[in-house]
């Protein structure tokens, strides 16, 4: 473990040299939590825009591991590479919103469990949102309703049950991106 630590420090300083190892990084189910939170530390510094569909199909395995602390670790990591590598924040954004809007479906509101990975999901969505605002500027409501919608657990709050698109649709009737934005950055 000691040497995954000092292999984190260096790909944070020069994640050039190990840009061409990231498969290395990737996580093994007998992996100890922390070892598990190194390497996905690891693979958020040195992701490249020609590694990071391979880091992110990793990634969809690894929010779906019943260790619901390392899923929200993952969520965190998303939310890193997308700082680093700007073009892939739109991806980002809808896949933690949609991962956001499943984990909070259950009628009686998230488990505690369920409730870390959320918590996390809101905090990489609004960090993405606040390094580009006017290219993000459809995300603002849904991502206000969804905000909304776990912090209050409305169990039958209806929002809960429309896909994006239909989210989307009705944050455009509703109110301007400008109002949104106010909101978003006071929370």
């Amino acid at each position: 473990m000691q040497v995954l630590c000092n292999i984190q420090v260096f790909a944070k300083a020069m994640p050039s040299l190990f840009v061409p190892h990231f498969e290395d990084f990737f996580v093994n189910s007998s992996d100890s939590y922390q070892v598990k939170a190194l390497k996905l530390e690891i693979l958020s510094s040195i992701a490249t825009y020609s590694s990071i569909s391979a880091i992110f199909l990793e990634f969809q395995d690894y929010i779906r591991d019943q260790d619901r602390r390392f899923a929200a670790d993952t969520v965190a990591a998303i939310g890193l590479c997308s700082q680093r590598l700007p073009d892939v924040a739109k991806t980002c954004l809808e896949g933690l919103l949609a991962l956001a809007l499943s984990e909070s479906s259950n009628k009686n509101g998230p488990s505690a469990d369920e409730e870390a990975v959320l918590v996390q999901a809101i905090n990489s969505i609004k960090t993405i949102i606040k390094q580009d605002p006017p290219s993000h500027e459809k995300v603002y409501f849904p991502y206000f309703l969804l905000c909304w919608s776990i912090f209050m657990h409305a169990s039958d709050d209806i929002y809960l049950n429309l896909n994006f698109p239909d989210i989307l649709s009705l944050s455009h009737k509703m109110c301007s991106s400008k109002k949104i934005c106010n909101v978003i950055n006071s929370m």
